[in-house]
């Protein structure tokens, strides 16, 4: 009777901490995953855009044009119209994409003209838009310091291009139209500028967002919107006799709508 009092307690204590010896673990959901910039030649994309202060608007074609190798990757290629003028059509037109697992990865540069020299940040391989993320994800971060002569003062220009999720799942109602399995995305460009003359460095821009692209993707659709707040302030150096021929404050905002697009 002892031993079988023992046999009980022992059972009864495996059935407590190990549970039915017949329970599974329940099955985690099956990720979704959407195809949120679809990648062939021929696909095209065409957009109205407007300039905020003058309400000025124009059209731009973005499209897939062929394919390039690059280190034994291959890799789309993007080209626009001649007159393109929307921030994220010129962005694009000089980056080549490929898809990585569930990541869309580019290798280009990014371009920007603050009335100075153009600033050409190396994008190489960096992750600008995945099927799999999630809210407040950080895709890619590029930081580095480029030296340029101005009218001959010396800038050094310190700079990060970082690219996050902003949302997902989300639907979008755009002209009328409604798209679902969205995602959205922010591009911002952070700068700083020192200028250097006769030996003295002071602080040209101190550190801020000069560029801020708000990207929203649809579902077997590519971009179908996009914002972007371009703007600065520099410091007023005029007693050290520095002039870069740009306006010391500068704010501009534009916007890139989807009217048609083809995709394979």
């Amino acid at each position: 009777m002892k031993i079988f009092k023992i046999l009980s307690l022992v059972t009864l204590v495996s059935f407590l901490f190990y549970g039915c010896p017949s329970d599974t673990p329940p099955t985690p959901p099956a990720t979704t995953y959407y195809d949120y910039l679809p990648l062939a030649n021929g696909n095209y994309w065409n957009y109205t855009n407007t300039i905020a202060s003058t309400n000025v608007t124009s059209s731009d074609s973005l499209y897939i044009d062929g394919t390039t190798t690059i280190s034994e990757n291959s890799y789309f290629q993007f080209d626009a119209n001649l007159e393109a003028t929307g921030i994220y059509t010129l962005y694009m037109k000089n980056i080549d994409i490929r898809k990585e697992d569930h990541d869309y990865v580019a290798n280009g540069t990014f371009t920007i003209n603050l009335g100075t020299e153009a600033i050409n940040i190396a994008i190489n391989d960096e992750i600008i838009l995945s099927e799999s993320g999630n809210a407040g994800d950080i895709l890619s971060t590029v930081s580095g310091t480029q030296i340029q002569t101005v009218s001959n003062i010396s800038l050094t220009i310190i700079y990060r291009l970082k690219t996050e999720i902003v949302a997902t799942n989300a639907s979008e109602t755009i002209a009328g139209t409604t798209y679902n399995n969205t995602i959205q995305t922010k591009t911002t460009l952070n700068m700083k500028i020192d200028a250097t003359v006769s030996g003295v460095t002071v602080s040209a821009m101190n550190q801020q967002d000069v560029v801020t692209m708000h990207n929203t993707f649809a579902n077997q659709k590519g971009l179908i919107l996009s914002n972007t707040d371009t703007g600065y302030h520099l410091e007023d150096f005029s007693s050290y006799d520095i002039n870069l021929g740009i306006p010391l404050d500068y704010s501009e905002s534009t916007q890139q709508v989807i009217v048609n697009f083809n995709v394979n």
